[in-house]
């Protein structure tokens, strides 16, 4: 940032950002203002530039196309099996048809491309792709080398590009290579498989105006604001018009890319400034933590409501601006999140009008909700130490209780509210059963929703975790907790029953649902209450996989009871539908033979009866049904009952076949027809219960989003950790590594048993297809058998026998071809509206007429919908297929992939079964693999700290059985020997205090036997005269005076020997570290010419200790720093106090500062030591005492020196709560 904004001051660089951006969107509207006047000003002269660059576009594209194909078309031509093939062929003899049918099988074109290889007779040797009528061929002979461009059209469906390109070897012409692409087609049904293919929705997008589209090779010369569409030789393939612009159009267009831009510099200038406030708060929580006062505490409180305020205002901003969907438009990578035909409500505003606005929206939502979270825990740290609690009434704690209560049940009844909008706004198929991993779009549906219940938790845990907090701030020391559980109860169930009893909502969020998601938010404050652990511990395999099933578990409830409301929907409409007439499938139907809903337009109401049965009946009894699930032919009496009352009713019903849910609604009476006169009509409709399975297979596609969540935050968890130096980890639990190899491999196996199962479904079911295939396949042979002639070939047969007759015997729709092309069909539909090719698949011609085999199967297309087509030869007379009959089986293979959607969501469903028992047995195997290890860990740490007498219990005879035994008679061992030490310790601490003692006391019995011999002999001496009485007077004071001075020497190192060595008899109690260092501070004044500084913190800093042994303590320090100084007239001694925080735990800091002489390093690691003395005078033990004193108050002492210039002793205490020293 320096570099660029060579501004001193972060609040300067700010500004400069803020103000470059809001300089940059008035200079960008000007831009689109000028640029405007100037279209206005000179349309005619724009207008033919906006034209002209558009149609360059289109032709660009154009020519991108045909590069494609000649591209094609010479790998084809320039493949040595091509080649070879071709040069086979002798003047009269054929190319080896064989090879090439071959190679061509094995191509792999894509859909809607095709390739042809012809002969220079122009024969067809060999094809892979659609078919369509001959173009205008190239001349071979006048141009054998050149390249070719025509357009080949399929009377009004079908138009495609046709790209020649000849096959030479020397100057002899092999063959052709015909490459083309479908550029136009409009099929008669229109449905989600089956679309138009044009390039005028591409070519729009390219020109951003209207195009209109004509290929025809007749036309001469374009008209104005047209273009001829050339081949690469010149050829005339077709004209593209494109709509002169008016004014309006073409100012429209200039202001697209400064409306974006200006959306840009919007957008950044309010991120910025939303950072900006968020640095600004932030430093407030810095200033609030180190000098915690009421100001700032309010401070705090005032930013981060100023910050919650402006980030859901800037979403807001966002939607309004259109940003970012206003940059994901045409066919951007992005595009389809933000398409509105795949989810679209107006819930909230419009927050879920796309999938990425459902995104964007829940990436805000858990933005939020961290910052939610840090907010309370930076307030929590400080606000014991700001405020007095406060004692309220039970009344008042029972209406805050009920409050935060009723903003829990409506922070937990979002999640339920959207993922109902979500099912009910939405096209997506949850209920399908498409395999383990849903299409990528409806997996950003599920983050979302993972990642939105995950910040309401959250949200709702900080909100949990102030309303607990502040209840126990503010309860009486002496109140029954069982009051308190009773009150607290009682406030969360008169709000919550009195809302689902006088509200509809027990129907989007159920009271059971919403008790355990309670239940769950409070046992995760609780358990935040009783663990503290950083947020980079928690990232781990082992944390994260469990808590994502707990997510779902959570969630999906609520998302199950969104798409149960959907299916409730869709239930209505189809008895609705179903009421109106017959089934399209009947309507469409041909030839007795059933069809299937890939051929129905996409209007058709029969789409609804793909999951459901529906019937009529009239006088309680059946007149028509559709669907397998109406086995009854008459209504139950108890809904005939209902009906009378009501005009629909639902009923959950359980019959031999299973259970299901019914909708019946209440028609009009029927006319008088048949025998059903004035008869009540009633609608019914039916689905299949969902079953274990099927929740459990929903439910493991919902844990698939969670897991993808799951997987970016561990990614980045490890990058964060990485870079903090956390990467490889300092440290790891035994039982973390074992559940961790445990949940690896159980993930592992269980994802290779899933891929493995779904891929054996797989096979299976195409197994199941080609065998019922091939059953039909025989029907048609034994059908042409049976009306055979003696000694006539099925064949023959084939040639008078009507097609619609045999599959009407037969039971399924039949294709008859001859040679390569169909030539009879049981459905002649499918032909005529281009739906099925009229040219045998080379696959099948690859296996039926090269390599000899009377069945065969491929994998077939109409539109997007892949099925699979039979194929057997008739063999004629001259012993090669004469006929090929195929049977494709597109309503069949709707039921057989419902049939192995099915299978595969049982098998998956069973999979998380699995998967939850590999986590369960993981958790049980290891906790019992590890708990007797981390005895063996509790047992070393006690032997560590000399407790011998916990003798570990040995639960296993195996090998860590023996480890235990093993370690309690080492244990045993070293408590004796440990006995036997204490003992010799015991000894040589008496000797030693013996001769310290010895050699105390000796220094003053020497004078002190001195003085008292010079006091005798001064006796002895004395006279009667007035002047030796008056010398023996004075001797007789100085050697009393020094007795003294040497009894009183002994009587100070009694009493330091028994500070020292006394037993701990100390009153603790909770008082102010500040109190206690002004006292120690006064008294020590008053004896010292040095002036002694007090630095002391606001805030009070409560610890717990003994009053007067602390004084003696900071007594002991000032007096020490005091004695360090030899300068008095240039000599300081400071004391301050402050509070820290280390490890998530608060100090109370102090430390006493001067300027002496300091220590010098060869004796400082002996300053603490007992009888170690710098001095001439003293025991040496009045700074043992203080560390002795500090360490059992649960303090720690330490000091930093320099030689020269003075030294610090730092004494800190852990700071106490007031809820704590209630307790």
């Amino acid at each position: 940032m320096k570099k660029f904004f060579p501004v001193r001051g972060r609040f300067m660089r700010f500004m400069v950002v803020a103000g470059g951006l809001l300089l940059l969107i008035p200079l960008t509207w000007m831009f689109r203002e000028v640029r405007s006047a100037r279209i206005e000003k000179a349309p005619q002269v724009y207008r033919g530039k906006v034209v002209s660059a558009a149609l360059d576009r289109i032709d660009r594209d154009f020519g991108v196309m045909q590069r494609d194909l000649f591209e094609r078309a010479g790998r084809i031509a320039s493949a040595p099996e091509v080649m070879e093939a071709l040069a086979a062929q002798g003047a009269l003899a054929k190319p080896d048809s064989a090879a090439l049918v071959r190679y061509f099988s094995a191509m792999a074109v894509p859909y809607g491309t095709s390739v042809e290889l012809y002969t220079p007779e122009m024969e067809l040797v060999a094809w892979n792709g659609f078919s369509m009528p001959m173009d205008t061929a190239p001349d071979l002979a006048e141009s054998p080398t050149g390249l070719h461009t025509g357009i080949a059209q399929d009377g009004a469906f079908r138009q495609a590009i046709v790209a020649w390109r000849p096959i030479t070897r020397d100057t002899r012409v092999l063959g052709v290579i015909r490459a083309m692409r479908l550029v136009e087609y409009a099929p008669p049904v229109h449905n989600e498989y089956i679309k138009d293919v044009s390039l005028v929705p591409k070519w729009r997008r390219l020109a951003k105006l209207p195009v209109e589209l004509t290929f025809d090779v007749s036309i001469e010369e374009a008209a104005p604001f047209s273009r001829l569409l050339q081949g690469v030789d010149g050829t005339v393939l077709g004209l593209v018009t494109v709509d002169a612009p008016s004014v309006r159009q073409m100012t429209a267009l200039a202001a697209v890319l400064p409306n974006h831009l200006m959306a840009l510099w919007t957008t950044l200038f309010f991120f910025w400034t939303m950072g900006g406030m968020w640095c600004l708060y932030r430093r407030e929580v810095r200033r609030l933590q180190a000098k915690p006062s009421r100001n700032r505490w309010w401070a705090v409180v005032g930013g981060f409501a100023m910050c919650a305020v402006y980030w859901w205002l800037l979403r807001f901003i966002l939607l309004e601006m259109n940003v970012p969907s206003r940059w994901q438009q045409g066919k951007t990578p992005l595009a389809p999140l933000f398409d509105p035909t795949h989810l679209s409500s107006g819930l909230f505003g419009g927050v879920l009008g796309s999938t990425g606005e459902l995104l964007i929206t829940i990436l805000f939502l858990v933005a939020f909700s961290g910052a939610f979270l840090e907010w309370v825990g930076a307030l929590r740290k400080v606000r014991d130490r700001l405020f007095r609690p406060r004692r309220i009434s039970r009344m008042v704690l029972a209406g805050v209780v009920a409050a935060c209560t009723g903003i829990l049940a409506g922070l937990l009844f979002l999640p339920a509210l959207v993922t109902r909008h979500v099912a009910l706004h939405s096209t997506f198929d949850f209920f399908a059963k498409g395999g383990l991993i849903p299409d990528l779009h409806l997996l950003v549906v599920f983050c979302s929703l993972v990642l939105m219940q995950i910040g309401v938790i959250l949200l709702a845990a900080g909100v949990t975790w102030v309303a607990v907090t502040e209840a126990l701030h503010r309860l009486a020391p002496r109140s029954s907790p069982w009051t308190f559980g009773g009150l607290a109860g009682f406030s969360v169930a008169v709000p919550v029953v009195a809302v689902y009893m006088l509200t509809p909502i027990g129907t989007v969020l159920p009271l059971a649902v919403l008790g355990y998601m309670l239940a769950a938010v409070f046992g995760l404050v609780c358990l935040g209450m009783l663990r503290s652990a950083q947020l980079m511990n928690l990232i781990t395999l082992r944390n994260l996989f469990p808590l994502v099933f707990l997510v779902t578990f959570l969630l999906y409830p609520m998302f199950y009871l969104g798409l149960d409301a959907s299916r409730h929907v869709r239930m209505i409409a189809a008895a609705e539908a179903f009421a109106q007439g017959e089934g399209p499938r009947v309507s469409f139907a041909e030839g007795g033979t059933p069809i299937s809903g890939v051929l129905l337009p996409s209007g058709s109401n029969d789409a609804l009866f793909d999951t459901f049965s529906g019937a009529e009946f009239r006088d309680g009894f059946l007149f028509r049904s559709t669907g397998r699930d109406f086995e009854r032919y008459r209504l139950p009496e108890d809904v005939t009952q209902a009906l009378l009352h009501e005009p629909a009713v639902w009923r959950n019903e359980r019959l031999e076949g299973g259970a299901w849910q019914s909708y019946y609604m209440r028609g009009e009476p029927a006319p008088a027809m048949d025998s059903f006169p004035g008869a009540m009509q009633v609608f019914a409709v039916r689905a299949p219960h969902v079953t274990l399975f099927d929740h459990l297979y929903y439910l493991l596609r919902l844990t698939m989003g969670g897991l993808v969540i799951a997987l970016l935050c561990y990614l980045v968890g490890i990058r964060v950790r990485h870079r903090r130096g956390l990467l490889p980890a300092p440290h790891i639990r035994f039982r973390d590594k074992v559940l961790n190899a445990l949940i690896g491999i159980g993930i592992i196996l269980v994802g290779l048993v899933g891929v493995v199962g779904e891929q054996a479904v797989t096979v299976e079911s195409r197994q199941s297809v080609q065998r019922w295939l091939h059953r039909h396949l025989d029907r048609v042979e034994q059908v042409l058998a049976a009306e055979a002639r003696h000694g006539e070939r099925p064949s023959s047969v084939l040639d008078r026998m009507p097609i619609d007759s045999l599959a009407a015997r037969v039971g399924i729709d039949l294709n008859v071809y001859e040679g390569h092309t169909i030539s009879r069909l049981s459905r002649p539909q499918l032909i005529r509206d281009r739906l099925v090719d009229r040219r045998l698949p080379i696959e099948a011609y690859k296996a039926l007429y090269t390599d000899a085999d009377r069945v065969t199967f491929t994998d077939e297309r109409v539109g997007s919908f892949t099925y699979m087509a039979g194929f057997r030869a008739f063999v004629g007379e001259e012993g090669s297929p004469r006929y090929v009959v195929s049977t494709p089986i597109l309503p069949e293979q709707e039921i057989i992939e419902e049939e192995r959607a099915d299978t595969v969501a049982y098998l998956f469903g069973s999979l998380l079964l699995l998967v939850l028992l590999v986590v369960l047995t993981g958790l049980l195997l290891a906790n019992a693999i590890s708990k007797p290890i981390a005895r063996l860990r509790s047992g070393l740490k006690a032997v560590a700290v000399g407790r011998f007498g916990n003798t570990l219990p040995v639960d296993s005879r195996d090998e860590i059985g023996e480890l235990v035994e093993t370690f309690n008679e080492m244990q045993q061992q070293l408590s004796e020997s440990q006995i036997k030490l204490a003992r010799q310790e015991r000894q040589l601490a008496w000797r030693e205090m013996a001769r310290q003692v010895a050699h105390e006391i000796r220094n003053p019995l020497t004078p002190m036997k001195l003085s008292v011999q010079h006091l005798r002999q001064a006796f002895t001496d004395r006279g009667n005269e007035l002047d030796a009485r008056n010398r023996f007077g004075q001797v007789f004071d100085r050697i009393t005076g020094t007795l003294i001075e040497q009894i009183d020497s002994l009587a100070r190192i009694a009493s330091e020997f028994h500070a020292f060595a006394r037993m701990p008899s100390r009153e603790m109690q909770r008082i102010d570290m500040n109190d206690v260092i002004r006292e120690a501070v006064s008294l020590m004044q008053e004896e010292s010419e040095i002036g002694i500084r007090s630095a002391l913190s606001e805030a009070p800093l409560f610890i717990e200790a003994d009053r007067a042994e602390l004084r003696r303590t900071y007594i002991n320090l000032i007096k020490n720093a005091l004695q360090a100084i030899s300068a008095p007239e240039t000599g300081r001694v400071e004391v301050r106090t402050e509070l820290e925080e280390v490890a998530g735990k608060v100090w109370g800091c102090s430390y006493v500062v001067d300027n002496g002489s300091g220590i010098e390093e060869a004796v400082a690691q002996k300053i603490f030591e007992p009888h170690f003395s710098t001095k001439t005078s003293g025991t040496g033990l009045g700074l043992a005492i203080v560390r002795k004193s500090v360490e059992e108050m649960r303090g720690t002492i330490g000091f930093t020196t320099e030689v020269g210039k003075g030294t610090v002793f730092e004494v800190r205490f852990p700071l106490i709560d007031d809820s704590a020293t209630a307790s």
